[in-house]
């Protein structure tokens, strides 16, 4: 007789998992999310737990509660995960993937809505011709010469174009540093020049999210050798996850 796949929940509600297996749970949860390139309210749509339930799993506290059986089970449907999987690695184990194509083809093939997609791969000189026009729209509406009518639109139109666009610059940051750098390897210092922006650690943000995303990029560039193993795991997982994409691509 096979076992059930959720035998492993009733055996995390036997056992209450300690704060260190709750971070790396967390870390393990927030990397297949990040592999499968949605955001918390899309898992959240995609079946998952609530997307405010979902940022306590990802970065849990010395008083965040474990995780409920329900919850488990939708973390499953949410993340793509054999029935099973969340319990398994709550209790130390790991997950089982539904998928173990790219995330590109992943979402095709489970999504039958054509209109259901969280990713757009567009070509590198559209990047960064929207970001010299990015530019150049962002020197106009901080001018201040405009007539004071307009002042109060611009100026907010101004800072929506700047949090859009330091994402997309983020964004294309992470691309090259998991393409130059990551574990074995050394920056070469043109690369290093042209993004010590986004290696900096003196402007920490204070949104979690962003946060995580700018010591990965520095991890990659390995600047941050001090991180708990937990991070550390999470970081790799993510990395090699993005060479096996890459390598798909090249066959």
């Amino acid at each position: 007789m096979g076992v059930s796949p959720w035998s492993r929940v009733r055996l995390y509600c036997e056992r209450m998992p300690s704060h260190r297996e709750l971070v790396r749970f967390g870390a393990v949860v927030a990397a297949r999310r990040s592999w499968l390139g949605l955001t918390r309210d899309q898992v959240h749509a995609a079946g998952g737990p609530a997307d405010t339930t979902l940022a306590r799993i990802e970065n849990p506290t010395s008083t965040t509660a474990p995780p409920r059986a329900r919850t488990l089970r939708r973390l499953d449907e949410g993340l793509r995960w054999s029935p099973g999987s969340a319990a398994r690695t709550l209790a130390g184990g790991e997950p089982d993937p539904l998928d173990v194509e790219s995330t590109e083809d992943s979402e095709l093939s489970a999504a039958p809505n054509p209109l259901n997609f969280s990713k757009l791969e567009i070509s590198v000189e559209l990047v960064r011709g929207l970001l010299t026009t990015a530019d150049a729209v962002y020197d106009v509406l901080t001018r201040r010469d405009l007539p004071e009518a307009w002042m109060p639109v611009a100026e907010k139109a101004a800072d929506e174009l700047a949090s859009i666009i330091r994402k997309l610059s983020a964004a294309y940051a992470t691309e090259v540093l998991e393409r130059a750098g990551g574990p074995g390897r050394v920056l070469t210092p043109a690369v290093e020049m042209a993004y010590r922006e986004h290696l900096s650690s003196s402007a920490q943000s204070a949104d979690p999210e962003i946060a995580e995303e700018q010591l990965y990029r520095r991890w990659l560039a390995g600047k941050e050798q001090d991180l708990d193993e937990v991070t550390r795991e999470a970081f790799v997982r993510r990395w090699q996850a993005k060479q096996r994409v890459l390598q798909a691509r090249k066959s």
